[in-house]
């Protein structure tokens, strides 16, 4: 008596794996090796037709109608650093309106200006005469120091002479 082998069933499932395997790796390699290169097109470049219009550049005051509460988005306010009597003002500086950067927008007469920059350099000139006189006074207090300080020591070298005198005389 025999007995039935299981050996040749999981061959033949191995062997008919493998065999796919091969047969679709076939078709793939067979596949790539025939097929076409990709078409490609030409570019073309189309140009539109188009209307031009030269515009001069127009000077509009912006206007707006509405209703509701109105606030200005930027707001700029001016604040004088000097004092002085405006002697023009310019043509188109009026509330709300718009205004180029760099509009001269006031004059301010030069005179008071002037007066305000002598006052200053007269202060500035004066501040440098008492620091001259201060450096001046250090210097004196110095020398007096150092002759202080001479005499000083004159005056102890007279105390060590008078005392070793005293000492002879108690001595005697």
């Amino acid at each position: 008596m025999s007995t039935p082998s299981n050996d040749k069933p999981l061959f033949r499932s191995v062997a008919t794996f493998v065999a796919f395997v091969l047969v679709g790796v076939g078709v793939y390699a067979w596949l790539q090796a025939t097929r076409a290169a990709p078409r490609q097109r030409t570019a073309v470049e189309q140009g539109r037709p188009v209307r031009v219009l030269e515009l001069a550049p127009l000077e509009v005051v912006p206007r707006v109608v509405g209703y509701g509460a109105v606030e200005a988005q930027r707001e700029w306010q001016a604040l004088a650093q000097v004092s002085g009597t405006v002697v023009d003002v310019a043509d188109r500086l009026e509330p709300g309106r718009i205004v180029q950067e760099g509009t001269v927008l006031l004059k301010i007469d030069p005179g008071s200006y002037a007066i305000e920059q002598g006052r200053s350099e007269a202060v500035v000139k004066a501040v440098r005469a008492q620091i001259a006189e201060i450096k001046a006074r250090e210097a004196s207090a110095a020398s007096n120091l150092k002759i202080d300080e001479r005499s000083l020591e004159l005056a102890r070298g007279e105390l060590a002479r008078v005392r070793s005198l005293y000492e002879q005389e108690r001595r005697r």
